[in-house]
């Protein structure tokens, strides 16, 4: 501390920033771009276990060492967070207009604004698309021509980035939706097909016993057998 001044300071980390990667020329693929992002994440639950928030989680404060780990850093703009103050208002706090949360300007929880730049920064990596995602995120997803990712990874980045609490509920209740759709019909086919083996097992016995049980008129006549089934 100098001079009511606080500073800190950062190792090296020759990989830089996201940006710089984004913009080289081997960006990361998916299977890489999902562990750069669950060390992002573990980095902000340690920070929000103690009760702090990032408030500037963008691609230029994420940096890889040499091994190509992900390491979150510039916390100018971090924020202790109490329970009084959990929903502070906090649209003059600074951070970058593309990665801010709408809990920034609704009175949302302040934690949920780190959620919402993971979730852009998640998008912007698998999309290649460095101007961020504005407000109308289902127009963004549409021009990500590029994007080719699983249903459920492309819900789990929508949801991330929700800008209403109804959107996400509405995401969530779809999912559970779909979920019990799918058990249900499961459930009808195997039934179904318990029902059919059954049935032919029930006509593949009564055949038998009915053969067994058929009167055998034998009729000889000129040396030959005849069999006559009733």
């Amino acid at each position: 501390m100098c001079d009511a001044y606080f500073a800190y300071s950062m190792p090296w980390y020759p990989g830089g920033d996201l940006t710089t990667v984004l913009r080289g020329h081997h960006p990361m693929d998916t299977a890489t771009i999902l562990v750069c992002m669950t060390e992002v994440a573990f980095a902000v639950e340690y920070l929000h276990e103690r009760c702090l928030v990032h408030l500037d989680i963008k691609l230029e404060n994420v940096f890889l060492d040499g091994a190509g780990h992900a390491h979150l850093g510039d916390l100018g703009l971090l924020q202790h967070v109490t329970t009084e103050s959990r929903t502070l208002l906090a649209r003059d706090l600074g951070g970058t207009y593309d990665y801010l949360g709408p809990e920034r300007f609704q009175a949302g929880p302040l934690d949920r604004c780190d959620v919402y730049a993971l979730g852009v920064m998640c998008w912007v990596l698998v999309s290649k698309d460095e101007t961020g995602v504005n407000v109308d995120y289902q127009s963004r997803m549409r021009a990500a021509t590029g994007l080719r990712m699983s249903l459920r990874k492309v819900s789990l980045v929508v949801v991330a980035i929700a800008v209403e609490a109804e959107v996400v509920v509405a995401v969530v209740a779809a999912a559970v939706v779909v979920v019990i759709v799918v058990i249900v019909v499961v459930v009808v086919v195997v039934v179904v097909v318990v029902v059919v083996v059954v049935v032919v097992v029930v006509v593949v016995v009564v055949a038998v016993v009915v053969v067994k049980v058929v009167v055998v008129v034998v009729c000889t006549s000129n040396n030959n057998i005849l069999l006559l089934f009733m």
